[in-house]
């Protein structure tokens, strides 16, 4: 017992279920029920910083603390907070070492973190180990991408962040089972940056997907992945996400980008969804982060349209254009999308996500040794992988191409694996009924 807190024993109640959407409007057309989104629970507290949560502040530390920070939370009645040094150095604070150690195996971590300066972070991470962090794992919580707009923490928000218990380079056997946790942070040189925490969490990883699962999508309608990856996936029966930019759709072929006859194929004859991207490319090439709330809804509105009108079915998912995004156009979206999906690079997403509409995805990977990575992760963490293309070429030409022979070798190694593999919207939809 700390401060009144059952330390590691105390289950929470997890992330409640929206309900579920259902759109009808004379301007809409139909917005098909939307899957709750997934629950999360049995999470267990290791902390949530109230008082006398035991955490100090690490040796040597040049970051300035706020141990019980009463100006700024979340939960409870206060939280811890870091502001770093704007002349560098790494540091950061230290927890008690826990009686009952933790085994990270099939677990999903999550921390609830608010940034004040992310485009400032240099990193931030949380390091799960043993006792003198000689064997122990780090988790990176800054998830900022080099694009600002792109990054899953927003500046100045409350969010939880989800991560694997096999995410990650484990350091010497990864400190399992794990006693202790250190928090560190850092800014770019000459700037300072508050990171705050209200709690760090751990549970175990739903069984929906016992070996894991895999969504293979393609961004912006472009031809390659019909002609190069198409056939792969047709060989094991899989069925990918496609997100086409509606004015790029040719009426007949250009050599670039698929037509209404070929998106038609994919989803009536191979089972793919066709999900909501953008009606013009000058829209998706500006990023739905700088546009108004209405012209969100009305490139939706006229991309569900579109593919109503296309018998391309009801464009339930939505992959944000140059996966960027704030958080009022993500409340503009969510009413009319299933799920919106993002680009990322820091971390892959959990099972089930913390945020359905900011899902994370892993795009435009050419190193097959990177994919089969994120494979082995998803599967030790029962966790949903993401894989996000553009181009599928030979050669690897184009832009954000990825070569064939890479391609059917990561989707060779996942059906080795045998994890399964289901378009984004059967992923939540599968989530739902479980």
């Amino acid at each position: 017992m700390v401060g009144g807190l059952i330390v590691g024993a105390e289950t929470t109640k997890g992330m409640l279920s929206a309900p579920a959407r259902a759109v009808t409007s004379p301007d809409d057309g139909y917005l098909p029920q939307a899957p709750s989104r997934p629950r999360s629970t049995g999470f267990t507290i290791l902390t949530r910083f109230q008082a006398s949560h035991g955490w100090r502040t690490s040796p040597g530390s040049r970051t300035r603390a706020d141990l019980n920070d009463t100006t700024d939370y979340a939960l409870g009645t206060q939280s811890l907070s870091l502001t770093t040094s704007a002349a560098g150095g790494t540091s950061g604070v230290d927890s008690p070492r826990y009686s009952s150690a933790v085994d990270l195996r099939h677990k999903t971590l999550r921390v609830l973190v608010k940034i004040d300066g992310v485009a400032d972070l240099e990193n931030f991470r949380l390091y799960a180990g043993d006792a003198d962090f000689r064997n122990f794992r780090p988790y990176p919580l800054d998830l900022n991408e080099r694009r600002t707009a792109a990054s899953y923490v927003k500046d100045g928000a409350w969010t939880w962040v989800t991560l694997n218990g096999a995410c990650g380079v484990a350091i010497g056997d990864g400190g399992l089972p794990v006693s202790r946790w250190r928090l560190t942070t850092s800014s770019l040189p000459g700037r300072r940056v508050t990171v705050h925490v209200n709690a760090v969490e751990y549970g175990p990883a739903p069984m929906t997907f016992p070996r894991g699962v895999v969504s293979i999508c393609f961004d912006d309608g472009l031809l390659s992945p019909f002609r190069n990856a198409k056939p792969k996936l047709d060989q094991y029966g899989w069925a990918a996400s496609e997100y086409p930019i509606v004015d790029r759709i040719a009426s007949s072929d250009d050599g670039s980008h698929l037509t209404i006859a070929q998106l038609r194929e994919c989803q009536e004859v191979s089972g793919w969804e066709i999900g909501l991207h953008s009606m013009t490319l000058a829209d998706h090439d500006a990023g739905f982060d700088t546009l108004t709330l209405g012209e969100i809804r009305a490139n939706l509105m006229a991309d569900r349209r579109w593919l109503q009108q296309n018998d391309l079915g009801y464009g339930e998912g939505f992959a944000w254009p140059l996966g960027a995004f704030s958080l009022s156009a993500m409340k503009s979206a969510a009413p009319l999308c299933s799920y919106g999906r993002l680009n990322t690079t820091r971390t892959l997403e959990t099972w089930p996500p913390a945020d359905t509409m900011r899902i994370r995805s892993a795009a435009n990977t050419d190193s097959a040794g990177r994919m089969i990575s994120m494979v082995d992760e998803t599967k030790a963490s029962r966790s949903w992988l993401c894989l996000t293309f553009h181009e599928i070429t030979p050669d690897g030409s184009g832009l954000h191409a990825c070569r064939t022979e890479t391609f059917n070798k990561v989707m060779d190694y996942i059906a080795a694996q045998r994890l399964e593999v289901l378009p984004m919207i059967e992923v939540l939809k599968k989530g739902e009924a479980t």
